[in-house]
């Protein structure tokens, strides 16, 4: 045969491509910041990309997170509880999270569901883990009036909020009350498991206690002083103590200084995180509590409403951040309790505006993925707008 087959042989230059992030923030004091991008030399062939996210609040790494309390599939009321949490405390902020197309009208959304959960609510003031449940769960009770009471600083009425917050406080209490014999008797007690107990029982009755002040009733001190003065006593149970002081008296309280001094004392930096842990306290963890990440958030919230210029809350923050996995944390309710931590902090934090341009917009890409400016939501469109186009 005289034939031949020609084919031709495509030859792409090649190129190493390599991810390179850089982060920052500006202090009370500063007033602007420089970050300088060297483009490298390939990106005259269209290759590579640069992502800037400009972000006030901190809120634009959060998206993934409510995203995923929102969308999460069970109807168990923990998760209905965590899936009104963001909505609640995030509610002038929701433009960042992209949700519009689930929910048009915010206030509508979280009465509706106080409405259905009026349906669940037992007849010794509770509520179940299920809608359907026979049984109150202390901590889905718990949970359910720690967002009431969130709800009520948000402006939201009694009326609105549907169900009966007075009886709900007197099952938490009594539950509470029971507690605590429980844990008089256990403190007599040496083996392993009773110590585990205890320690779970003054993680709920801490929890308790501060959604009992959220809601304005009264919390004994001697309740507080024996959780916080607990010998080898857990972290998570230590911030929700001195939360709860902090609710009850103010900034000034001093359970809530005495909670952060011990806590501190466990407090052991990394390059640039902390790592929290009372190596002497039982290592206990429960399916929906428990946790590191939520011992941090806890930390967190508490740190912050007692300075919110301390160092340790940015290494707190970055620690947290860490702990996230595919945009959120160990379940829904560690998730929303992270949410809460953060927005004490965004509520403390001064707003800022972003302006940024490239010069060499021919040899790069430039995608603003999240931009976000607290004056408004009209503002905050107009220069996502004008950031395109840079």
């Amino acid at each position: 045969l005289n034939e031949k087959l020609v084919t031709p042989i495509k030859i792409e230059r090649p190129y190493i491509f390599e991810t390179v992030t850089t982060t920052g923030q500006l202090s009370e004091k500063e007033e602007s910041a420089l970050e300088r991008v060297v483009i490298p030399s390939f990106a005259k062939d269209m290759n590579g990309s640069l992502s800037v996210t400009l972000d006030a609040t901190r809120l634009g790494l959060l998206g993934g997170a409510v995203q995923y309390l929102f969308e999460y599939p069970y109807g168990c009321l923990e998760q209905q509880s965590s899936r009104v949490l963001p909505l609640v405390i995030f509610e002038d902020y929701i433009d960042v999270f992209n949700l519009h197309s689930e929910v048009t009208d915010i206030k509508k959304c979280v009465k509706s569901y106080f409405k259905e959960w009026k349906n669940c609510q037992h007849a010794d003031g509770g509520f179940g883990y299920w809608p359907t449940s026979s049984y109150s769960n202390l901590f889905v009770s718990s949970r359910i009036a720690h967002i009431y009471g969130l709800a009520k600083k948000r402006g939201y009425t009694d009326k609105e909020l549907a169900i009966d917050i007075n009886k709900l406080c007197d099952y938490i209490y009594k539950e509470a009350t029971s507690l605590e014999k429980k844990a008089e008797l256990r403190v007599k007690k040496q083996d392993e498991y009773e110590r585990i107990a205890l320690y779970y029982n003054d993680y709920c009755r801490a929890y308790n206690y501060y959604v009992l002040a959220l809601n304005g009733k009264p919390v004994a001190d001697t309740h507080l002083n024996d959780i916080i003065n607990r010998d080898r006593q857990d972290i998570a149970a230590l911030a929700l103590a001195g939360l709860a002081s902090l609710e009850k008296d103010g900034a000034l309280s001093s359970n809530a200084k005495e909670a952060a001094r011990i806590i501190r004392t466990y407090a052991r930096p990394t390059t640039r995180g902390v790592n929290i842990t009372n190596p002497n306290a039982p290592h206990w963890a429960f399916a929906y509590y428990g946790d590191e990440a939520e011992n941090l958030a806890l930390v967190l919230q508490l740190f912050t409403q007692l300075d919110k210029d301390d160092e340790i809350n940015t290494r707190l923050i970055y620690s947290l951040l860490s702990n996230q996995r595919a945009g959120y944390w160990k379940n829904t309710a560690t998730t929303a309790r992270v949410l809460e931590a953060i927005y004490n902090v965004i509520k403390t934090k001064k707003t800022l505006s972003f302006h940024w341009n490239s010069k060499r917009k021919e040899k790069a890409r430039f995608t603003t993925r999240q931009l976000f400016v607290t004056q408004s939501r009209k503002n905050c469109r107009q220069q996502e707008t004008q950031g395109s186009e840079s």
